[in-house]
């Protein structure tokens, strides 16, 4: 067992917090480990334990740091970088350098790239959002000041969406190579839908709007709300975090509007989530685009590609990559802007056509089923790790790319 925890000759996950948290780092990563790679994630933050050593398909080692939490607030952020850099370095002194390191964020990237400073260990990068000056405070600052160099280090980045690569390559001058991977999930073949209505109590004949992911204000969901109250049979299910203060305004906006019994705030997805979702009748997936991570979003959307592998029909922006989706597969509607009025037709138009509502349903699945999922999306990474990174340096076989599909990136 201990040898599967040295990082020996390893392709090591970089991963603040847990890899669960970010679904295509987590997918990637047991496409890697199918590959018969050694993979192993390292994660690291305030966990409640020192080390954990957790041995599962992707062995993790957990590097906690809860002494950390008696520091400043205003130190923490940094501290725990910090230390987890100087763990991380005496693991490869006292154990061996890893073959690569694949680094999922901005925080992991620099350290990824100090690590290649100091051990000259290659290291991929996979962006999974994109930030412009002044959309963020604190140390996040300093990792975003830092994120060029740590870019064009990289042997090679990965993006969940083409117009953010294409941003980022201007803009840091990137000379290696980028593959687009869409952020969907694994390939769904078959899913039982939970009852809401039973499990709820609610009527037979009323109609569920979902959402599940962060509940913020840059989410349209009080127009959301507003426009839900103009439709007597409509329910809206939210699972997912908050914050307090903003789930208590979104609950005084629907009692407000008399819609507080039809606008119900569930916690946390349930662990069957591909059930949950597949209960629904439509997905809202709503950005105001308000940051520059969130003009270019439909194929980095969890949220929206979740949707259709649940075979959910989409309610969506009407930003042109949102539009492209949605109309060329027709597994939804756009609404036309962001108001009320809006947001509100387009839902009765989608909502109250049954027979378009089970069309939308068999193109989101086949939408998924070809293409839309990480197993085709994630092939020309993995052969760009076999080819550029793992092979050249002298591995003893190539990667097989084993039951994949023919991918669609690049």
């Amino acid at each position: 067992m201990e040898g599967r925890f040295n990082l020996q000759g390893k392709l090591v996950v970089l991963r603040l917090n847990r890899l669960d948290y970010v679904p295509s780092g987590l997918y990637s990563s047991e496409l890697l480990a199918e590959q018969q790679l050694p993979v192993i994630a390292i994660e690291y933050g305030f966990f409640r334990s020192h080390l954990e050593k957790e041995d599962c398909k992707i062995p993790r080692l957990r590097l906690g740091h809860p002494w950390l939490r008696k520091l400043p607030r205003k130190l923490r952020g940094l501290a725990v970088h910090l230390v987890a850099l100087v763990r991380i370095g005496m693991r490869i002194l006292s154990e061996g350098r890893p073959r690569l390191i694949l680094a999922e964020g901005l925080h992991e990237q620099t350290l990824a790239w100090i690590l290649k400073c100091l051990f000259r260990i290659p290291y991929v990068v996979h962006v999974h959002e994109v930030y412009q000056s002044g959309e963020l405070t604190g140390w996040n600052r300093m990792f975003f000041t830092l994120e060029g160099a740590a870019l064009r280090g990289a042997r090679f980045t990965v993006f969940p969406e083409a117009t953010r690569a294409s941003i980022y390559r201007q803009r840091y001058g990137l000379t290696e190579a980028q593959y687009i991977a869409f952020n969907c999930p694994r390939k769904n073949e078959s899913i039982c839908p939970t009852d809401w209505r039973t499990r709820l109590a609610l009527e037979p004949d009323a109609r569920l709007l979902g959402y599940f992911g962060g509940q913020g204000r840059s989410n349209a969901l009080e127009q959301g709300i507003r426009a839900v109250a103009r439709l007597s049979k409509v329910y809206f299910l939210l699972w997912g975090w908050s914050s307090h203060s903003d789930r208590e305004y979104f609950k005084r906006v629907a009692v407000g509007v008399g819609a507080g019994d039809r606008v119900l705030f569930l916690g946390e997805l349930p662990t069957d989530k591909w059930s949950a979702i597949a209960g629904l009748d439509v997905s809202y997936c709503m950005y105001e685009p308000r940051e520059l991570r969130l003009r270019h979003l439909a194929t980095a959307s969890n949220k929206l590609m979740e949707s259709l592998a649940a075979g959910v029909p989409v309610l969506t922006s009407n930003t042109s990559d949102f539009r492209n989706i949605v109309q060329t597969h027709d597994v939804g509607l756009c609404a036309p802007d962001f108001t009320v009025e809006g947001i509100s037709s387009t839902l009765q138009e989608l909502i109250l056509d049954e027979e378009g509502l089970a069309r939308r349903s068999e193109n989101a699945l086949r939408c998924h089923r070809n293409y839309f999922h990480y197993e085709y999306q994630y092939q020309p990474v993995l052969r760009a790790l076999r080819d550029k990174v793992w092979y050249s340096h002298g591995s003893d076989r190539k990667l097989p790319l084993t039951n994949l599909g023919t991918g669609s990136a690049a």
